[in-house]
């Protein structure tokens, strides 16, 4: 809703290849991979990142096998009180991100 060109890509909706092919250096790719780490994840941001697109790794860990592909990453904490890990972390973070965006592209700035 933020903006017309942002795409949430997922295995569902089988766009991977079509959103990844047409990437350019002037286009962003947010991924996200905690652990377990998805493959697919990596994958596409290695992709992306060979089209010259800029990407944001945001994951749990140095050592994740995104923050070696991203351009710039993004930490966040996935510990809980349960035994499952928690993606409380990373939801806030994504929600953060695009208010910030949104609010810079509507401050009249490009």
């Amino acid at each position: 809703m933020g903006f017309h060109n942002w795409h949430h890509v997922d295995r569902s909706n089988g766009e991977f290849s079509c959103l990844v092919e047409t990437l350019a250096p002037t286009d962003v790719v947010v991924a996200i991979a905690l652990v377990p780490c998805a493959t697919d994840t990596v994958r596409i941001a290695r992709r992306a990142r060979n089209s010259g697109a800029r990407v944001v790794g945001i994951t749990d860990r140095r050592t994740s096998p995104l923050a070696a592909c991203s351009d710039d990453v993004l930490l966040i904490p996935v510990q809980s009180p349960s035994f499952l890990p928690s993606y409380v972390g990373a939801t806030a973070l994504v929600e953060v991100l695009a208010g910030m965006v949104i609010a810079h592209k509507g401050s009249g700035d490009s």
